[in-house]
């Protein structure tokens, strides 16, 4: 397990060492559940890094006869280590038709984030500022989920900044476009 902390050195991030390649059932395009975390009083939201190498809140693909709840309830257990009764979680909200997200506020003081096992589905863990994890994309060393950019602007009316590594595959894409359109 290795530990970071962001460019204010007030939210630490917790990454695994031994990061494998994602297995094939998690690319899976079954629909997806899972639940937004945040501490108003400290302005932090509790982020995951997926085996695909991308942060968001912890989700995942339903099982089969599994309900949105239940998997977004197993899906926090097991990324997490936060046990979360059903009865605190919002309506919940959908990002396109795949994906289904609810929110719930908690005192990060009241979780103890847990070292990622080698099990476990999640590469990296982090309680992390708002204004940390704008300029932590920014600067490239934090790459988001397309659902978390959504997701937050649903949630904070406000967007997320494009990392520094998709500015350069933007410009990379669109120099190959105007090359091969003249």
């Amino acid at each position: 397990m290795q530990t970071f902390q962001c460019h204010n050195n007030c939210c630490t991030i917790k990454i695994k060492t031994f990061i494998e390649q994602c297995p094939e059932k998690f690319r899976s395009q079954r629909k997806k559940s899972g639940v937004f975390i945040c501490d108003p009083k400290t302005n932090k939201i509790l982020i995951v890094q997926s085996c695909g190498h991308l942060w968001g809140p912890p989700k995942g693909s339903l099982e089969e006869g599994e309900t949105e709840i239940d998997c977004a309830l197993r899906e926090v257990l097991e990324e997490t280590g936060i046990n979360i009764p059903s009865e605190i979680l919002t309506k919940p909200f959908a990002i396109y038709n795949n994906a289904t997200y609810f929110y719930l506020e908690m005192n990060e003081c009241d979780v103890t984030i847990p070292d990622i096992e080698k099990t476990n589905d999640a590469n990296g863990i982090a309680w992390i500022k708002i204004e940390c994890l704008k300029k932590c994309i920014e600067i490239g060393n934090i790459n988001i989920s397309k659902h978390f950019r959504l997701l937050f602007k649903k949630l904070y009316g406000s967007s997320l900044p494009n990392s520094s590594f998709l500015k350069v595959n933007r410009r990379k894409s669109i120099a190959k476009r105007e090359l091969f359109q003249t």
